[in-house]
């Protein structure tokens, strides 16, 4: 995927600390030209195992696209701090679209030469230095934004070409065009443009920045056999002429109905980060990982239909009853094997039950992927498990979908890129899974299907206590009055869903729980039912709670129970709800998830839930409530 924060600099060269001594990095400091702003640190990779071009008078010598980007640059002057890379406009390097062929290993000469460059530089006052590459750290507040918010540019070298093979850290992902890195030294009778690669990059890539040959001899032997066999039997090229003009595939796709993947595998992961400054701050709400604002302001909501069609599955008339069947879940990740047993038998357990019963769609309220959200970890954790449900997914982020612990990482943004996408279609933190990319408005965002509506919240990143943005609030509340008029009219059901469950227990009631119970007043509209997770164990408990005057049964869902583990210690209320007994109250020590179903006739609608559990055959816990009396049936 390309490479977040990628753009440029143009500055002054004000010091440098050489390669060697172990160092990797030579460092220049290049200060730019806005007055009063810090010099950015450029790290420019010489060690041993890269390849280098060094191309001397590039206005002359260079390719022809090098040239445009050198009279560009000179055009520009000392004009830019770090800009990010925003439209195809913009300058950028790609050594593959150039054909830089000429990269040769690491030697005495890169060091000098390059040595010489940065003095020179230091020494003309006239000198400029582009630098091509991506802002560190990542600005968290804007996701890779321009801004002052980078000290420093690093990948400065190729950013593409990266095989998939073992030992290769990852860096693949970040294959990209039009995102090279690169450094190039301006005087006014010459520019030096200095570009590295790793060794092991190749420099055959597709549109997409990934190699088209695999690096090994005797693997691409093979591969172009094979390509010269396809190229030149008539059968064959007939028979892609026919599929190529085949209508295209529908733009939303849910279940992968290949059972047989073997692109990717589960990775477990051991979580080191958590008890560092960086994340204890997080995990205790002392700061708040961002909030992404909707791709749109004015479209905070999206329609079912928008992505079912209009006959939407799971939603049933038959002799004036009108129904609606979904699916809830959360916590559904496993880091370790002992724990993916688990999720895979939920996994199983809802698509059968699901194949059996088509729901319009399964809602996620959070914590999809642990420990920090991290996109190498999304097929074995969501993708995979669920690739066979027919239906399509929805979800809000838990706090560990945008827990960071690192810096230079940007909260949420894999989580975004498989449910947030701007457009359906494939994505490659899916692995070979087909499933569409979700098109929510944003992380926060209200679900409208037949007969209910979903207001989802995102609860940020603390281990304890829920925290929305004033945003956030101003959303719940507009959302609450728009919903009111056919609620009042009973046409159909509305929920809210949030991550951390708002404890609104006597004595435990906090500010953000506070806050909602009073955008609800402020509203005249009380949820029919609240759903959340956060809690590794399944729990309800039923509220009762005078709403304008008239007593109204909520029941609040504990969702929590999806795969991750069942932590039977987390269960919450404790002394409250000792009293209240099996009708308004329930709890489920195992795995499992919930569906839902709103009936309506002429004159009654009717919200049931079940517990569905992976260790009993029938139904663990139920629970249904009279929606026009507002009575717990």
């Amino acid at each position: 995927m390309p490479l977040p924060a990628y753009g440029f600099l143009i500055g002054k060269v004000v010091g440098s600390r050489p390669h060697g001594g172990g160092h990797l990095h030579w460092l220049t400091m290049v200060e730019p030209a806005a007055e009063g702003h810090p010099p950015y640190r450029v790290a420019a990779l010489l060690g041993p195992d890269v390849e280098y071009q060094i191309i001397v008078d590039a206005e002359k010598t260079g390719p022809q696209k090098l040239k445009d980007l050198i009279r560009s640059l000179r055009s520009k002057g000392q004009t830019q701090n770090f800009l990010v890379k925003g439209g195809d406009g913009d300058p950028s390097m790609d050594f593959v679209d150039w054909g830089l062929n000429g990269f040769k290993p690491s030697d005495d000469k890169l060091h000098t030469e390059f040595g010489k460059a940065v003095e020179a530089a230091k020494t003309d006052a006239a000198a400029l230095l582009a630098v091509f590459g991506t802002g560190y750290p990542v600005n968290p507040a804007t996701g890779g934004s321009p801004g002052t918010g980078y000290t420093g540019i690093e990948n400065v070298h190729m950013n593409q070409g990266t095989p998939d093979r073992v030992g290769m850290g990852g860096q693949y992902r970040e294959n990209g065009r039009n995102q090279d890195g690169g450094l190039i030294f301006l005087t006014k009778s010459m520019a030096t443009a200095f570009f590295v690669k790793f060794k092991s990059q190749i420099l055959d890539t597709n549109g997409n920045g990934n190699p088209n040959t695999t690096g090994v001899t005797a693997i691409d032997a093979h591969l172009t056999r094979a390509r010269q066999i396809l190229a030149t039997d008539q059968g064959v090229a007939a028979a892609f002429a026919a599929r190529a003009a085949m209508a295209p595939p529908p733009a939303y796709v849910f279940a992968d109905p290949e059972t047989d993947d073997a692109t990717e595998t589960f990775i477990p992961d051991n979580d080191t980060y958590f008890n560092t400054d960086y994340v204890q701050q997080q995990a205790k709400g002392k700061t708040h990982g961002r909030v992404p604002a909707p791709r749109d302001a004015n479209t905070v909501s999206m329609n079912l239909t928008s992505i079912a069609g209009a006959d939407v599955p799971g939603h049933r008339t038959s002799g004036g009853v009108e129904t609606i069947d979904f699916d809830v879940i959360g916590d559904s990740g496993a880091v370790t094997a002992a724990y993916y047993q688990g999720e895979q038998a939920v996994g199983d357990l809802i698509t059968a039950n699901a194949k059996a019963s088509q729901p319009a769609f399964l809602y996620h309220v959070g914590d999809v992927v642990y420990y920090y959200g991290e996109k190498q970890f999304y097929y074995g954790q969501f993708a995979e498990v669920f690739r066979d449900y027919p239906a399509p997914i929805f979800a809000i982020p838990g706090n560990h979908d945008g827990l960071t612990h690192d810096v230079g990482m940007v909260s949420l943004d894999s989580f975004m890129a498989a449910f947030c996408a701007a457009a359906p279609g494939p994505w490659d933190g899916f692995g070979g899974i087909r499933r569409s990319a979700m098109t929510q408005p944003g992380v926060y965002f209200t679900l409208d299907a037949p007969l209910v509506s979903i207001i989802g919240l995102y609860s940020n990143c603390g281990e304890s206590e829920p925290w929305l943005n004033d945003e956030q609030f101003a959303f719940l509340l507009s959302e609450l009055k728009r919903l009111k008029p056919e609620r009042d009219a009973n046409q159909r059901a509305v929920l809210l869903a949030i991550h951390h469950m708002p404890r609104w227990f006597p004595g435990r009631n906090d500010p953000v729980s506070e806050a909602i119970d009073a955008h609800c007043q402020e509203a005249g509209l009380w949820p029919d039912a609240v759903l959340a997770g956060h809690a590794h164990l399944y729990q309800r408990i039923v509220r009762q709670t005078g709403v304008g005057g008239a007593p109204k049964d909520i029941p609040y869902f504990i969702c929590g129970n999806g795969g991750y583990k069942i932590v039977a210690t987390q269960k919450l209320g404790g002394a409250y709800v000792a009293g209240l007994g099996p009708r308004l109250t329930a709890v489920v020590n195992e795995e499992g998830y919930m569906r839902a179903r709103i009936t309506k006739t002429a004159d009654h609608m009717t919200l049931s839930f079940e517990c569905h559990s992976t260790k009993q055959s029938g139904i663990a816990d139920s629970c249904s409530v009279d929606l026009l009396a507002g009575k717990l049936l």
